[in-house]
């Protein structure tokens, strides 16, 4: 076999390989959308439907005109807004401090990020509750936002100050000599060089906020703050399961954060910083 038969043999492997593994990670996602589109008595017909044919719209127009839908989401928008507006906020200055300024503790504050990270979320759950208690934050907007913050704030700073490492000081050294203050050449040099380190740090704090479960269910009472997830889980009783609905909220549920990464892709894909200092 020549070298560009088996270089094309490689690459055909390597295609067909990516083509499996995308199958198998999207097919649930597909299999979950058309589960909404799918007449309610060949829900679990034999043998399944892949393509839905006559499609039906019923299970989402039950879901689109709940009462309590439009509150559910506009509740999980907020929060999840907050929480990522939040988490960047607080991110960039402690990834700055630690990449640019030399103290004591430094190094070691930079490593237990990562560690502090690895704790699940549900370790968090009850010392928050007796905090945010004590703090009368309990069934607020705040308090659920700051929990949601606790959670994301971790994996964005360690994300930031990997980022910020490879910006080279000799961009910020230039802009300080010219009488930039530090400040300044945070916000406006360091940021917009970082952006998509922020992208990838803006993705994950939205995605983890906006599908949070855990967070709502101990910190929220009333109706009117509950969020999306808790809707969809009203969908699962202790007599029934309303697999139709539950199919068409879950779907509902992830266009959002389909929408806000596509959003932010361009800052994805590759480094701002590339070429930014001569050698």
């Amino acid at each position: 076999m020549s070298v560009q038969k088996g270089r094309l043999v490689r690459r055909a492997f390597l295609q067909l390989a990516v083509l499996v593994v995308m199958v198998v990670v999207l097919f649930p996602f597909y299999w979950m959308a058309i589960s909404g589109f799918k007449q309610p008595d060949k829900l679990f017909q034999t043998p399944p439907m892949l393509i839905p044919i006559p499609a039906s719209t019923e299970f989402y127009r039950r879901v689109l005109r709940a009462e309590s839908f439009f509150r559910l989401a506009l509740n999980s928008l907020i929060v999840a807004l907050c929480t990522t507006g939040l988490a960047l906020f607080l991110a960039t200055l402690g990834a700055y401090s630690i990449t640019r300024f030399r103290y004591v503790g430094r190094e070691l504050i930079g490593q237990l990020v990562l560690f502090v990270y690895m704790f699940p979320a549900i370790l968090l759950v009850i010392p928050l509750f007796f905090i945010f208690r004590g703090l009368h934050l309990v069934d607020t907007y705040l308090g659920l936002i700051l929990a949601e913050t606790t959670f994301a704030l971790p994996f964005c700073l360690w994300l930031l100050i990997a980022f910020f490492r490879t910006i080279p000081e000799e961009i910020e050294s230039a802009a300080l000599v010219d009488g930039c203050e530090r400040l300044n050449v945070l916000w406006r040099i360091i940021v917009p060089l970082a952006a998509p380190g922020l992208a990838a740090a803006a993705v994950f704090s939205f995605i983890s906020a906006w599908n949070d479960y855990l967070f709502p269910l101990v910190l929220i009472n009333s109706d009117s703050l509950k969020t999306l997830p808790l809707g969809v889980a009203n969908y699962v009783t202790a007599e029934s399961t309303h697999w139709g609905e539950a199919m068409a909220a879950a779907t509902v549920l992830s266009v959002p954060v389909v929408i806000f990464a596509s959003l932010v892709q361009k800052n994805l894909v590759s480094g701002l910083t590339a070429g930014a200092v001569k050698g």
